[in-house]
């Protein structure tokens, strides 16, 4: 059994959990059931053990919490040229440094607040990352919870027709516009896969619409709900150190990935728990 303490964030969105070792945390049964009850309630679990992780710590907490064992090498990396054989989807975003370039930068659209895509978490651990802005979520449980009526009434019977959303290095701007024959249509409000909490769920491409409304006004109420969710003061934002890992909830939560400084070397694995299902379902069917 490992010691660890937890606490709290910003009411009941997000916890700190500190222990000395992830893996004895991982290998206990009832400490790992805690650790899914506090990511149900809190949605964002921040982690600072004290013992440097290894792939395989990070590997055995993804299988824990539900990654299929059969994707473990999705690149099919052969094992005398893999650094962790067995948990090579333990992909790595690091990089070394670069020179910078006098061209300014277009920010990605994974830089704003984002889902990264149906699935039940996400996992990001960190080490040796330079400085830069805070990783940023905010809790879409809020986002329902503290509309106004006249918006609520919108959500709840409403359905969005979600435009196409392009790879993470796409900035906002190059997005595609609608296109009736790729667009998804899904509730504005869904059901929680665990918890059956209702959550807020917006298309990220601002090209989309609302179902049985004008492009115009669908377009301005979708405005707006964004609107509400960048300033929503039911948030957590964190610095990510060294030796760090944070876990959130893929529904629960929308999420920022802040850019790191192009000329210093970093390392930063990142991975996501896929769901069971590849669809939402309406909070109120």
């Amino acid at each position: 059994m490992a010691a660890y303490t937890v606490e709290a964030q910003n009411g009941n969105f997000a916890a700190r959990l500190q222990t000395d070792d992830l893996q004895l945390f991982v290998n206990d049964q009832a400490q790992f059931n805690e650790l899914v009850a506090l990511l149900d309630k809190y949605m964002v679990v921040h982690i600072a053990p004290h013992k440097e992780m290894t792939k395989q710590v990070v590997g055995d907490l993804a299988f824990a919490l539900g990654y299929p064992k059969e994707r473990r090498n999705p690149r099919n990396v052969p094992p005398e040229k893999s650094a962790a054989p067995g948990y090579e989807f333990v992909a790595d975003f690091g990089s070394k440094a670069k020179p910078n370039v006098p061209e300014p930068r277009i920010p990605s659209y994974i830089e704003s607040l984002h889902y990264d895509g149906i699935s039940s978490y996400s996992v990001q651990a960190n080490f040796n990352v330079p400085p830069t802005t805070p990783n940023l979520w905010a809790d879409m449980r809020a986002a329902y919870r503290d509309l106004p009526r006249d918006l609520r009434k919108i959500v709840d019977k409403s359905f969005a027709l979600h435009a196409v959303v392009p790879p993470p290095n796409t900035p906002l701007a190059e997005f595609p516009s609608f296109d009736a024959g790729k667009a998804v249509r899904r509730p504005l409000v869904i059901k929680h896969f665990r918890t059956k909490e209702p959550l807020l769920y917006l298309p990220k491409n601002s090209d989309s619409k609302i179902e049985g409304m004008s492009d115009s006004e669908g377009r301005e109420v979708l405005h707006e709900l964004w609107s509400r969710v960048n300033t929503s003061q039911t948030r957590f934002a964190t610095m990510m150190g060294h030796n760090q890992l944070v876990i959130w909830d893929g529904l629960g939560t929308t999420h920022t990935n802040p850019a790191y400084p192009r000329d210093k070397d970093r390392t930063t694995w990142f991975f996501i728990i896929p769901s069971k299902s590849t669809e939402v379902e309406h909070y109120f069917a």
